[in-house]
């Protein structure tokens, strides 16, 4: 049931078409023919799009989750982005004459005063 969801999900998203496939059985008893016919429904999506839809889908649940999240301090900020690169202003911003300062965080040189 999951996969039949899934690809119903898939197929309506995306605008693809069902392509009903009927088969054909032919049976011979004491020379009698007797015709079965069977209906089953197909649905070919290419691995690479499945794969994509997955990978989409993987990254719109981890996006709610981490929207859930408020990081509201500086050190939580740092944390999260793990990064030597960042750094956090915790000031007012908006209200300067002139273009804010900016430094070089590894070398603590003013690029720009």
């Amino acid at each position: 049931a999951t996969t039949y969801t899934f690809v119903n999900r898939v197929v309506e998203n995306n605008n693809l078409e069902i392509i009903e496939e009927t088969v054909v059985e032919e049976t011979v008893v004491e020379e009698t023919v007797v015709e079965e016919t069977s209906t089953t429904t197909t649905t070919t999506i290419p691995e690479d799009v499945v794969q994509y839809l997955e990978e989409i889908t993987g990254e719109k649940i981890q996006a709610i989750e981490l929207g859930k999240k408020v990081l509201d301090n500086p050190l939580e900020i740092l944390d999260f982005f793990e990064s030597d690169e960042l750094a956090y202003y915790d000031g007012e911003l908006g209200h300067n004459k002139r273009p804010s300062k900016i430094i070089d965080l590894d070398s603590k040189s003013i690029i720009r005063d």
